[in-house]
């Protein structure tokens, strides 16, 4: 579903129905699809996960933290230098 939508958001992304438009709908979404992922790493660590397979969830989660700081760096440099 979610596919369908950035996708028409970017391929039209003057369109009435693109997600760019509304900034509160886009963050939101972003919100509730960040809110879900971790909410499923956890589930999935505590109650389904052996030994080894809890040990691949930490170097995931920590490539996604990895990958995240990355980015907000990148995000900060940029608007501190003046542009985005």
């Amino acid at each position: 579903m979610s596919i369908l939508v950035l996708g028409f958001s970017t391929l039209f992304p003057y369109s009435f129905l693109s997600l760019w438009r509304y900034p509160l709908i886009n963050a939101l979404l972003s919100a509730v699809a960040f809110i879900s992922i971790v909410s499923v790493q956890i589930y999935r660590y505590t109650r389904v996960s052996d030994d080894a397979q809890r040990q691949q969830t930490k170097w995931v989660v920590l490539g996604m933290a990895a990958a995240g700081a990355g980015y907000c760096t990148f995000l900060l440099t940029n608007l501190l230098q003046g542009g985005l």
